[in-house]
């Protein structure tokens, strides 16, 4: 079982309402459902021509922390030839924060590690260490309702991330001590969709925007770097691993390892 601290960079917490087509407001710097502070006015120029430039209150949010924990069960299990296989699992996580409402998260994930000195004797008995490439593929699925009644804002949105990773992993074992470092690539994509029900304006003048939303993003590309230690006790692991790359990660946790 791990304990995941997902750290969130400023773009994350804050968007700037100027760069939406059609919208604009006189603050560039608006929470978003993820972050803190008073929501900011920003007005919306329908392209219809017959209606007028609306005026509305983006929800305040009440987040005050800028990094998202995730557990999760992850099983590391040898399958021989230094080669190890691991499973990572987040079930459906239900929660209410905020102004968020009948949201959840899951997550899965499959790798693979192998160590490649096994294969170059002459090198590998030289060099008192491992090198190991592995690779892993991650999926994250989460589903956020949003309801915010002063502000006539009903939303439900839904997202998901695939990510593929490769990494080259040096590590050196002393007694029942491992540190290891590693430099890898990351790949991933993100499809969004969403439902979003606003009704802007007041008493008589009024008008409803329903806005399906349906948008896949083009994969980001990403070089990152990670450093950890491992202690071993038998089958049982205690662990700590920080990923330094644009969502960096700190990980704390305790595994199981079958060889």
């Amino acid at each position: 079982m791990t304990l995941n601290i997902v750290t969130l960079p400023k773009n994350a917490i804050y968007f700037n309402p100027n760069n939406l087509e059609n919208f604009s407001s006189s603050n560039e710097n608006t929470p978003t459902i993820l972050g803190n502070g008073d929501g900011n006015i920003i007005l919306y120029d329908n392209p219809n021509d017959n209606i007028n430039e609306i005026e509305f209150v983006m929800p305040n949010q009440i987040n005050i922390k800028n990094f998202v924990p995730l557990p999760m069960a992850n099983l590391g299990i040898g399958i021989g030839k230094k080669t190890e296989f691991n499973i990572r699992y987040l079930p459906d996580i239900d929660f209410d924060i905020g102004n968020l409402n009948s949201s959840s998260i899951n997550l899965w994930g499959i790798g693979v590690k192998h160590d490649l000195l096994q294969w170059i004797p002459s090198i590998g008995d030289a060099i008192p260490m491992s090198l190991s490439l592995q690779a892993a593929h991650t999926n994250l699925s989460s589903h956020f309702g949003f309801l915010h009644p002063s502000n006539n804002i009903n939303q439900e949105v839904e997202l998901e991330v695939n990510a593929t990773t490769l990494n080259i992993v040096a590590s050196k074992k002393i007694l029942f001590v491992t540190a290891h470092a590693g430099l890898g690539y990351n790949s991933s994509n993100i499809i969004f969709n969403s439902n979003t029900s606003i009704t802007l304006g007041k008493e008589q003048e009024t008008i409803t925007l329903k806005v399906p939303l349906d948008l896949k993003f083009n994969s980001e590309n990403e070089f990152r770097t990670n450093i950890g230690i491992r202690l071993n006790l038998a089958i049982i692991t205690l662990q700590f691993n920080h990923t330094f790359s644009k969502y960096p990660v700190s990980t704390i946790g305790l595994g199981l390892s079958i060889r």
